[in-house]
Parts: structure tokens; sequence; C-alpha cells
């Protein structure tokens, strides 16, 4: 029999499961870091800071607002900014977060600041 198939064969194994198992550790790490806006990481004063709260806040207004009203809602505190393709994906993830998490998640105005 030949060999050498065989330790081509591990080589490759073995590369597969290093290039797996650095992306699982990576996934790890990053999950210990604060995400954008948490707990107010930023220090954003005049309103939430970070990413997150402003996707959740979009997801809030295009789930609970009729389209008309998606662009002009509360523009001082995160106004919806982004094309209509885009929106129309945070009304869907906001559908989602309302069904599968809870609408608490997304209740207009009251859920401002939801972490948990």
């Amino acid at each position: 029999p030949d060999h050498r198939q065989d330790a081509g064969g591990a080589i490759q194994s073995s590369a597969l499961v290093a290039i797996i198992s650095s992306v699982v550790l990576l996934r790890i790490l990053v999950g210990f870091h604060h995400h954008s806006g948490e707990n107010n990481y930023h220090g954003k004063v005049d309103g939430y800071g970070g990413d997150y709260e402003a996707q959740r806040h979009w997801m809030e207004i295009t789930y609970h607002l009729p389209i008309g009203q998606w662009y002009f809602h509360d523009l001082a505190y995160w106004g919806l900014d982004y094309p209509p393709l885009t929106a129309y994906m945070s009304y869907i993830c906001g559908w989602l977060s309302h069904v599968l998490v809870g609408p608490e998640t997304v209740a207009l105005l009251t859920s401002r600041a939801y972490e948990e």
C-alpha cells in the first residue's frame, strides 16, 4: 500500500481540525468582549449608545409603526437611516425577536436599553 496518500489525508484532517478549533476559540474570545453600547459602554449622554441599541430600536420602529412613519419617528434618538431593503430586514428581525425572545425586546418606546 502507498503510505504517501495516507499522510496527505492526515495532514488535511489536521489542518481542518486546526482551522475549526481556531474559529471556535476566536468566537468564544469575542463573546467575552462588550458589545457596542452594552451598559451604555460608549457613554453617550443624549441616547443609549452603540450599534446594538440602534439595531434593536430599528426593529422596534419597523415592527410597530406603519411604513410611512419608519423614517420620521423619533429622529433624535436613533432615527432609521438605512435603505428600505435593510429596513424590511429590521422588520423581519423585529418580528422574530417578538415571537422567539419576547415582546419586551421590541416594545415601542418602553424597550429602550433592553439587554436581557
